[in-house]
């Protein structure tokens, strides 16, 4: 499902379509994917999945496009208002017009109006990308991380709401892993506790 919503002018003075798809979306699977085939696996294949089924996740893809061909792109994947923030990206022949900043200024608008919780993402400490985070409200998980998170409230209010326990120990299970536990599962993998083994089979040790 594809929803506009604005006109965005770059720096060069064009006038381009800003929207939101959100999987899955048949009609524009195919554009996004080669859009973001330079990804290699396994996240093309996370995309194409996101993109063609319904997985029970809430998929978003932003993007800039002329006439529907999409010239950046920004992309959250969450569930129950945690997500993960990945897989920003501009053409190269369409850099230094601004396209990443304006794109994630609607992005964020458009997390927070629907009571958007968190977001959570990897880049490179200090890079220009980190910059450009940290000024949406994005903070490093611990001093001279690449690894970011955003709040919509802030940091306790969430981890109080979060990891509360439950009030019937009963209700505690082992699950099998599905699609839900790939936003959901990151406050635990990025949260400064005690301990360093987080996810033994993914040979996540620390936060990561």
């Amino acid at each position: 499902m594809y929803q506009k919503l604005a006109d965005v002018t770059l720096k060069d003075g064009e006038q381009v379509e800003a929207g939101v798809i959100q999987g899955p979306d048949a009609d524009w699977a195919d554009r996004l994917e080669k859009l973001l085939w330079h990804k290699g696996d396994p996240w093309n294949w996370q995309n194409a999945q996101v993109l063609e089924r319904n997985l029970g996740l809430d998929a978003f893809f932003y993007v800039l496009h002329r006439a529907g061909e999409p010239l950046a792109n920004i992309m959250t994947i969450e569930s129950q208002g945690i997500g993960l923030f990945g897989h920003v990206w501009t053409v190269p022949a369409e850099r230094q017009k601004g396209a990443s900043s304006a794109l994630m200024a609607l992005q964020m608008q458009h997390f927070g109006a629907r009571g958007g919780q968190a977001l959570f993402l990897g880049t490179g400490y200090d890079s220009v990308a980190y910059h450009m985070y940290r000024r949406f409200g994005f903070q490093s998980v611990e001093p001279q991380s690449g690894y970011m998170a955003y709040y919509g409230k802030s940091q306790p209010a969430f981890e109080e709401y979060y990891f509360a326990p439950p009030t019937d120990p009963i209700d505690v299970r082992i699950q099998p892993v599905e699609w839900t536990h790939w936003p959901l599962s990151v406050p635990l993998f990025l949260g400064d506790f005690p301990g360093i083994v987080r996810c033994v089979r993914m040979q996540i040790l620390g936060r990561q």
